[in-house]
């Protein structure tokens, strides 16, 4: 008989987020062992009494029924114990029995997999700054893993899929059901950028409202650290981080206005321990020694990306930060006899928007401590200006 229904059939009995699939699996090695072990081996095993009565039929009907519909809809199964189940999620506490997944899971063993997470509600800012750090992340060689929500999480997809990465997004319903209505099209372009479409849930599942909190510890589990952008007092990007330290996974946070309620959480996770993140490198740094990164987006190339839909006022709300689009087009005279050569280079590299001193540097052709030299100057000279997280532009 098909192995896979003996999976379909376990993952269907227990209850999402439950611990009994490691245990069961540790008595009875396989699900199929655990169906046709006796009533009295059952009984002194002590499962969950609404899983024992959901599992006691011992009844495969339904089971056969989803795994028509995944072969249907191109929906492929990914148990425990199989090559492409990834090693990190089963080492949570309560690992899911079951994976239904579109497309083709990610190596995450050979790539650095980072959850972004943050509030539906999300502020013009926070979109902004979740499609930049996102973009640059991904052309990094980052797999950008999220809920696919509206608001932070779609922001940070789009500037993944943008930047031609890997993505996985993790759905709170079927993983061929569309919630939200939008994600059709970003589903699409996960997949055919070669990243996968996951649930826990099987093919037509609606996408309640208490599927969303236990999902999360999915998004975690698969990533070797979690992105908080925005979260007010009660986001549910909040429980995704605590979930991230319970299993031992980094946090990392936006700063955010005092002033700003979406800004809250971020800003206590920071107090309590979480790194704060102004751009890309404060993330890549801390994996420099683990894993190779294949270079950043350029800056002209964030500068020009253009996002699918807009707000009601016309601007695009995912455009990245500090785009400026009536800016003067002729860069502020300057005496080349008063600079040194090194400084001249960097000053020609740049524009009138921000960009991080590393892409610069990479542009004028200077060596990192030739940059830093040079742009030491040019602030010096009243040329240039600073931004946050290591980004200069023409001064205004």
């Amino acid at each position: 008989m098909n192995r896979e229904l003996f999976w379909i059939w376990l993952s269907l009995g227990l209850t999402p987020g439950s611990r009994s699939c490691k245990r069961i699996l540790e008595r009875f090695r396989t699900p199929e062992e655990f169906f046709r072990a006796p009533d009295d081996q059952w009984r002194s095993f002590r499962l969950p009494a609404g899983e024992l009565s959901a599992l006691s039929t011992r009844d495969l009907v339904q089971a056969e029924k989803i795994s028509v519909a995944c072969r249907e809809k191109g929906i492929d199964l990914i148990a425990p114990g199989d090559q492409a189940y990834p090693n990190r999620l089963w080492e949570i506490p309560n690992p899911p029995a079951l994976l239904y997944c579109q497309g083709v899971l990610p190596d995450l063993e050979e790539a650095l997999c980072l959850a972004a997470v943050g509030t539906r509600s999300a502020t013009e800012d926070g979109m902004k700054s979740a499609f930049e750090l996102c973009y640059r992340l991904a052309g990094a060689g980052t797999v950008i893993v999220s809920g696919g929500a509206l608001g932070a999480d779609q922001a940070a997809l789009e500037g993944a899929l943008q930047a031609k990465g890997k993505t996985i997004a993790v759905l709170g319903g079927g993983a061929d059901v569309d919630y939200p209505p939008n994600f059709a099209g970003m589903r699409k372009r996960i997949l055919e950028n070669g990243g996968a479409v996951l649930s826990e849930y099987p093919p037509a599942t609606k996408p309640y409202r208490g599927n969303f909190p236990v999902r999360n510890r999915i998004i975690s589990g698969l990533s070797r650290g979690v992105l908080v952008i925005e979260a007010p007092k009660h986001s549910g990007a909040l429980i995704t981080a605590g979930l991230a330290l319970e299993q031992n996974r980094d946090v990392f946070a936006l700063p955010g206005s005092v002033r700003s309620e979406a800004s809250f959480g971020t800003n206590q996770l920071i107090k309590d321990g979480a790194k704060p993140v102004t751009c890309p490198e404060d993330i890549l740094e801390e994996y420099a020694y683990t894993y190779a990164y294949s270079g950043s987006a350029k800056k002209d190339e964030i500068a020009s990306t253009e996002i699918e839909g807009v707000s009601p006022s016309g601007q695009n709300p995912l455009r990245p930060p500090n785009h400026r689009t009536e800016l003067p087009k002729a860069p502020p005279a300057i005496r080349e006899e008063e600079l040194s050569a090194c400084a001249v280079k960097l000053y020609q590299a740049m524009s009138w928007e921000p960009a991080y001193l590393d892409i610069l540097a990479e542009e004028a052709g200077l060596s990192a401590a030739q940059a830093l030299q040079a742009v030491t100057e040019l602030e010096l000279s009243g040329i240039i200006q600073s931004y946050s997280g290591r980004r200069y532009a023409f001064q205004q």
